[in-house]
């Protein structure tokens, strides 16, 4: 049986396999951990170690996540004091026009061709 099924078979009974420091960590009821099972888990260790293993996939989409969400709060960041130096001191005149922002930048969207997937 291939590491990437037992994986599966592990999930579908509501188990989650992790790998931490060279070990196969069990998440789930205690009960679905049967000797068969806890076998199956002692004679694959080495390829679930491996399948487990975060990639460098993982990591780089990990790290393109945490650069967007920051170029977002930076953009928002400086919308906000854009607004603030237009006059728009309040919340109320400042959430209306970073709305009618919004609103625009939507339909501009609009107006783009479609990409196909």
């Amino acid at each position: 049986m291939s590491a990437h099924r037992l994986i599966d078979e592990f999930a579908e009974v509501g188990v989650r396999l992790t790998a931490e420091n060279g070990q196969v960590v069990f998440e789930g009821p205690r009960e679905v951990l049967t000797p068969e099972r806890f076998e199956e888990l002692r004679r694959h260790k080495a390829e679930l170690l491996t399948a487990l293993a975060p990639s460098d996939l993982d990591a780089f989409e990990e790290r393109a996540a945490i650069l967007e969400y920051d170029a977002g709060l930076q953009r928002h960041n400086a919308e906000t004091l854009a607004a603030q130096e237009q006059g728009f001191n309040d919340a109320p005149s400042l959430q209306g026009e970073m709305a009618r922002h919004w609103a625009a930048e939507i339909e501009r969207l609009a107006t783009l061709p479609a990409v196909s997937p």
